[in-house]
């Protein structure tokens, strides 16, 4: 299992919540120009390209970006209810 998958689930449990998948519906930047994705559910999350930690090359290009608006992606933790 992926590191990453592993601390989603240790944080989801910590904190009584589950991993959810939500749509991402567009993109912005921060102060220091880093990727935001706005999700469907109107969080936010950073999308990185930091090898080896994150990879996410596509993240730096406007057509990769824009491929990605619509599809899923996983919030750490979701409290229910």
């Amino acid at each position: 299992m992926a590191m990453w998958a592993v601390r989603q689930k240790a944080t989801a449990a910590a904190i009584g919540g589950v991993p959810m998948v939500q749509a991402i519906t567009g993109f912005r930047q921060d102060k220091e120009g880093g990727w935001v994705a706005e999700l469907v559910c109107l969080h936010s999350q950073h999308m990185r390209h930091d090898p080896p930690f994150q990879s996410r090359p596509w993240v730096i290009d406007a057509s990769g970006r824009q491929a990605r608006v619509g599809t899923g992606d996983q919030l750490p933790a979701v409290r229910p209810g």
